[in-house]
């Protein structure tokens, strides 16, 4: 299925990678864009340093980056994230019936013993409509 919104990637070796460009295009029969994402990263001993999403009206949707020098200078001494994570969501009518698709991007963050999750939801039924969400455990 091609989605509306797509996530963009940035690495700490300085790679940025786009969903649905280069090796992350999604072909049916293989992983995931996400899922072949994950495997670079996992071969190569990597991390994610920044995740936002974005859709080729130009939208974006950004987190925090985890870098020692973000884009966005006003997060340069803030709390950094230690993990990030994608997902694509279904919502449901009371009747049962899968009505509603998002796209939900995640940044989590470890304080004392506290875990934080920063999520930022974008309907890809109409990508003006996106929500935030703060998760405490």
């Amino acid at each position: 299925m091609k989605h509306k919104v797509k996530w963009q990637v940035s690495l700490n070796n300085g790679e940025t990678f786009y969903e649905d460009k280069g090796r992350f295009i999604e072909i049916e029969g293989e992983l995931s864009p996400w899922n072949k994402l994950q495997e670079y990263i996992k071969d190569n001993n990597l991390e994610i340093t920044s995740l936002a999403l974005y859709t080729d009206l130009g939208q974006r949707f950004n987190l925090p980056s985890n870098s020692s020098n973000p884009k966005f200078k006003a997060f340069i001494s803030d709390y950094k994230p230690y993990k990030y994570s994608l997902e694509r969501k279904l919502g449901f009518d009371i009747n049962g019936t899968a009505n509603e698709l998002y796209t939900t991007i995640c940044s989590i963050y470890k304080i004392e013993n506290i875990e934080i999750k920063l999520s930022v939801w974008v309907d890809e039924n109409n990508t003006m409509n996106s929500w935030s969400n703060i998760e405490v455990k």
